[in-house]
């Protein structure tokens, strides 16, 4: 059964990865795991989670929804090349929320 995987398997494993590169990163000790997901490019799209989280939904409804897309394109946006539209338009509007809001400290003050 798959609560049992998950609750006897994966989660002390999960767990046990955790804490191991945790450990790691606080004595400092090389791990090639830690290397990786510390780059300047998975920190930046880790930064950037938040801001897509907020759009994406919205601009799924607008390509994808059958109503809200009937009206505006005359039918609902299907298919690989649409769906790399999506991601294109929620990763441009991400980037955007991010630098001209989230970031913004006149926004803040």
């Amino acid at each position: 059964s798959d609560l049992l995987v998950r609750g006897f398997l994966f989660t002390p494993l999960f767990l046990k990865f955790v804490v191991s590169a945790h450990r790691n990163a606080v004595a400092g000790a090389w791990d090639p795991l830690s290397k990786i997901l510390s780059s300047k490019a998975l920190v930046w799209l880790g930064g950037l989670s938040f801001p897509i989280f907020i759009v994406h939904g919205p601009i799924g409804q607008v390509f994808y929804k059958k109503l809200i897309a009937t009206k505006l394109w005359g039918q609902v946006l299907m298919g690989p090349e649409y769906f790399a539209l999506y991601l294109a338009t929620v990763f441009l509007a991400a980037v955007l929320l991010q630098n001209g809001f989230l970031q913004n400290k006149a926004v803040g003050n």
